[in-house]
């Protein structure tokens, strides 16, 4: 199979845009460095098990998200390198983020498929691909024929219900190739980090419900750092602890919308 990787660690055989090509072909520029050619090859050789197409962009190459360049100072080091499977160009397009808790309401869910369906005439949608609110609002955008990009803290293992119908329809993106570790600090920052990554691509984040302590306050916190309106959804007014984390994410600056249709109505009117 083949495995185009975009002038990373090499460069390709063909000019302007690369067209896949078998990895162990590239005609290698670089790299410098015994530390990068080992990176190289133990790249390649991960691709090829996972029989994946995999595009591999370096920060400085051309190709790499341009809403990821100039990540906060301190995530310079970690941000310098995407992985990226399905069409890349889904990138150039301006996204909304749509989350929210994994154990959601079933009103919640019902909204989070509407959101995404409605979105899918407006802007491709962003999203972490967990199960919940995430995974509603993609079976929404799928169902209209949008498009969606899903961030993940890794990309191999694959995981989720919809990995391979988003590469397929749209992208799935990552700052690791694979699951290095699995102590809990190590994963638990790397889903803070894709916080920080979606909280970048998009230009709002909507927040269909959570819970009080999730981690779905943390998405608020990065993407007010990063000058990104966050909305949040008026919850069901039988779930007593949507509504109080709704009250905690008010209070803490998210904008409150009563509805999926007021929010597309706003981004149709230019307003967010």
């Amino acid at each position: 199979m083949a495995f185009p990787i975009l002038n990373h660690y090499g460069r390709m055989r063909s000019s302007g845009e690369p067209t896949p090509t078998d990895a162990s072909s590239a005609r290698i520029n670089g790299p410098q460095t015994i530390k990068s050619l080992y990176r190289y090859y133990t790249d390649v050789r991960y691709l090829k098990k996972h029989g994946w197409d995999v595009w591999v962009y370096g920060r400085y190459e051309q190709g790499f998200p341009p809403s990821l360049k100039n990540p906060p100072d301190i995530y310079r080091t970690i941000f310098t390198t995407i992985y990226i499977v399905g069409n890349k160009s889904v990138l150039s397009h301006t996204t909304v983020a749509v989350v929210g808790s994994r154990r959601a309401s079933p009103e919640a869910l019902e909204r989070a498929r509407k959101l995404g369906e409605m979105l899918a005439s407006v802007c491709p949608l962003a999203t972490g691909l967990a199960k919940g609110v995430d995974a509603a609002a993609v079976e929404g955008a799928l169902k209209a024929g949008g498009w969606v990009v899903g961030v993940r803290p890794w990309l191999f293992p694959v995981s989720g219900e919809y990995f391979a119908e988003v590469s397929r329809r749209g992208c799935v993106l990552s700052h690791n190739l694979h699951k290095l570790r699995e102590d809990a600090s190590w994963v638990d920052r790397q889903f803070f980090l894709r916080n920080m990554l979606i909280a970048m691509l998009a230009k709002a984040v909507v927040i269909v419900e959570a819970r009080p302590g999730g981690g779905t306050m943390h998405m608020l916190e990065v993407a007010s750092k990063r000058w990104r309106p966050v909305y949040v959804l008026e919850p069901p007014a039988s779930e007593g602890e949507a509504w109080e984390a709704f009250d905690e994410f008010v209070g803490a600056g998210a904008i409150p919308v009563n509805s999926p249709e007021a929010l597309v109505r706003a981004l149709n009117a230019g307003e967010l």
